[in-house]
C-alpha cells in the first residue's frame, strides 16, 4: 500500500495543524445504525454508529447510497454489510464493501 504523503505509523500535521497518523485500511464486517446527518461547507454527510464496538463513522452521500443498494435497510435504520474507509474530497469516511458477481 502506498501512503501519499507519509509512511504507516508517522505522525505529521495535517492542513489545520493537528496531528494525523497514517495507518493501512482495512476491511471489516459489522453492523451499524444511521444516527443522523449533516452538512459541511461542501458537503452533505450522514452519521451512523457500529453496532460491535461503539464507534461512530460518517459517510458521503453517494457512500450512502450506495451501501443502501448494496445491503439494504432493516428497521431502525440498521445496514449489515462489509466496510472499508476511503477519501472522498477533503474528507475519509466509511465505503461499502461489494462484491462483484
Amino acid at each position: 500500500m502506498e501512503f501519499t504523503y507519509s509512511t504507516p505509523g508517522e505522525v505529521k500535521e495535517n492542513s489545520w495543524g493537528c496531528p494525523s497518523e497514517w495507518r493501512d485500511n482495512y476491511t471489516f464486517e459489522a453492523s451499524i445504525q444511521l444516527s443522523g446527518h449533516y452538512r459541511g461547507r461542501s458537503a452533505a454527510r450522514v452519521k451512523c454508529k457500529n453496532l460491535d464496538n461503539q464507534e461512530t463513522y460518517s459517510f458521503a452521500l453517494g457512500a450512502f447510497f450506495e451501501a443502501v443498494t448494496a445491503f439494504g435497510v432493516s428497521p431502525g435504520g440498521k445496514i449489515t454489510g462489509k466496510w472499508t474507509f476511503r477519501k472522498q474530497g477533503a474528507n475519509y469516511g466509511l465505503y461499502p464493501v461489494v462484491e462483484s458477481a
